[in-house]
């Protein structure tokens, strides 16, 4: 892409601005934002979000890695951590907050721990993790995994829920896959 996705620019916003806005507005508090690649140039662009920035030294080893440091730096009462992709541009804070609505209508420990967005059935972004499983997730990821293994491996403890209309949870990868974005 040119430099770190972060600061990929959409909509008058960078893809940063977007993933952040998108968990704000869904009420969701400690936002953490998990950075690797050329931090400096990113928190010299956002100045306001530099106090919720993680640095990831190991950005290199893969997205688990990033995961693992954004999950281990939430507060161990936060009830609900909220997974976001900062390459998603069209993702949508309506999502989120149906995402969070469902998630909170389980009472203390959910029978399924984690809460995905699907959209015309397949699964996508964002996800929820309840801190009960969080400690299992964390130890099962690889450097160069997500969390795809663990929901894979676990699909008793996963809950879809349709987030179809509410968004689009689209990567946008390439230089090619933004221009066609930008012309739709």
């Amino acid at each position: 892409m040119g430099g770190p996705k972060a600061l990929v620019e959409w909509n008058g916003k960078s893809f940063l601005e977007h993933a952040y806005d998108v968990l704000t507005t869904a009420e969701f508090s400690p936002v953490r934002i998990v950075v690797g690649a050329q931090v400096e140039s990113i928190k010299h662009r956002h100045p306001r979000l530099r106090d919720d920035m993680i640095t990831n030294s190991e950005w290199k080893r893969g997205m688990g890695r990033s995961l693992h440091v954004g999950l281990t730096s939430l507060p161990s009462k936060a009830d609900w951590a909220a997974v976001i992709l900062v390459d998603q541009p069209l993702l949508s804070p309506k999502a989120v907050v149906r995402l969070r609505d469902t998630a909170a209508s389980c009472q203390n420990v959910p029978r399924r721990p984690i809460v995905t967005a699907s959209y015309e059935g397949r699964r996508g972004h964002p996800v929820l993790f309840h801190r009960s499983i969080r400690p299992d997730l964390i130890s099962s990821l690889s450097p160069d995994a997500g969390a795809r293994t663990f929901l894979r491996s676990h699909p008793e403890l996963v809950q879809e829920v349709d987030c179809t209309g509410l968004g689009d949870p689209t990567d946008v990868d390439t230089p090619d896959e933004l221009r066609q974005l930008r012309t739709n």
